[in-house]
């Protein structure tokens, strides 16, 4: 991931009564950290060729990061993906269980209970993390 860089105005409250705004600005950016300035000019003095490093062992960096950042996003799609087929096959298995019940019982409601339940919870489960 890049740098966080957050800026936040802390709330104040005046003498009579009023009260600041919060401002609070979250960015992610993907820059790499540079030393100052005036750190880079005084090294720049004493060894140029440091100049050179630095901004080779920054664009490697960021290069590691972003690689990292994809490996990482990768992974968080295979598993949801992973969650959605088994969330199929329970679902499957609770129609076609629910079937198996309603067709060779002397139950049928009992086999549409089970049918309907298992697409209830599946439903239920998916909206709760979606909202979440």
């Amino acid at each position: 991931m890049g740098n966080r860089q957050n800026n936040t105005t802390l709330a104040q409250r005046k003498t009579n009564g009023e009260e600041l705004a919060v401002t609070r600005q979250d960015a992610e950016v993907d820059t790499p950290i540079l030393p100052p300035a005036d750190f880079l000019v005084a090294i720049n003095k004493e060894r140029p060729d440091l100049i050179d490093w630095i901004k080779e062992e920054t664009s490697k960096e960021a290069a590691e990061r972003r690689e990292r950042t994809k490996r990482l996003d990768d992974s968080f799609s295979r598993g949801y993906t992973r969650g959605q087929v088994f969330g199929l096959i329970m679902g499957l298995a609770g129609i076609v269980g629910g079937s198996v019940v309603a067709i060779f019982s002397s139950a049928p409601a009992a086999g549409g209970t089970i049918a309907t339940a298992a697409i209830v919870v599946l439903a239920v489960s998916f909206l709760k993390t979606k909202s979440h």
